[in-house]
């Protein structure tokens, strides 16, 4: 069987997923096969207009000049034979929106021992407000956030547009005065805390509501939480918090931020807290 992998030379340059997920394996497309009857299908994402090189490989054993053929809509492919560490680079280049383009390994005529899933996605920006509370300070420039994200969503063909707002002067956030953030709702249906219900509706008083499309990220000057947690956004809303920004490396604040907006960025919806 033949399986598929990032190009050596392009890592991260697009979307992979070679299929490994354990905890995802009901998820994946399999292929049928003798030789092999657990052969998951790897996926590639690709924006419009955009192209990428994979290569194929021997799951078992090696491969021959030759020996294996490459088609992607019964067109078959260029493919250029490493002989160093018996591959096949294989360049194509990215469909329309919304299309699927399988990359299938052919054995002979009608013997596919070998599937790849292309599928293109139109580019897209979201918008992403950063607000810091009281004397919380952002560990990175606005540029230095947005090319953090715009690295880690590029394979998801997506860009942002980053903007990081003059701090809103709220001193009276902590209900406690402890300087921590409660993180938990006061209901089962909530997603915000009365705290954190408290700082959105002082924002929107002073500089009106979020529009359509938006999220908003609030950089809190607190100690910690209950719970741990140096960042919280629920599911499908566009507000979240993160706290401890001013202990925060650079490193640090960028991957949690990106890992805040990593399931929403496709779904930003205008805020409504319950």
């Amino acid at each position: 069987m033949v399986a598929f992998r990032e190009a050596a030379n392009s890592p991260g340059a697009y979307g992979f997923d070679d299929g490994s997920h354990g905890g995802y394996a009901q998820h994946y497309q399999t292929l049928d096969s003798e030789d092999n009857q657990n052969y998951r299908v790897a996926w590639l994402g690709l924006r419009v207009g955009g192209g990428a090189t994979v290569e194929a490989y021997a799951l078992a054993g090696d491969l021959a000049e030759g020996e294996i053929d490459f088609y992607q809509n019964e067109q078959e492919l260029s493919v250029q034979y490493n002989a160093q560490n018996n591959s096949f680079a294989i360049p194509f280049s990215a469909g329309s929106d919304g299309e699927v383009q399988p990359i299938l390994a052919k054995k002979g005529e009608d013997n596919t021992v070998g599937m790849l899933s292309v599928k293109t996605y139109a580019a897209q920006t979201r918008t992403i407000r950063i607000v810091p509370v009281a004397d919380a300070a952002a560990p990175q420039t606005q540029a230095q956030v947005k090319a953090g994200l715009d690295q880690v969503f590029g394979q998801a063909a997506t860009e942002w547009n980053v903007i990081v707002d003059e701090p809103l002067n709220l001193q009276e956030w902590s209900s406690s005065g402890d300087r921590i953030l409660d993180v938990n709702s006061s209901s089962a249906i909530a997603n915000y805390s009365s705290e954190m219900r408290e700082i959105l509706e002082a924002y929107t008083s002073e500089r009106g509501n979020i529009p359509d499309g938006e999220g908003v990220i609030f950089l809190m000057p607190v100690e910690g939480n209950q719970t741990g947690l140096r960042g919280y956004m629920p599911r499908g809303r566009n507000v979240g918090f993160m706290m401890e920004v001013n202990q925060m490396s650079p490193e640090v604040f960028q991957k949690i931020l990106a890992h805040e907006l990593e399931a929403r960025y496709a779904s930003i919806k205008k805020s409504k807290l319950a």
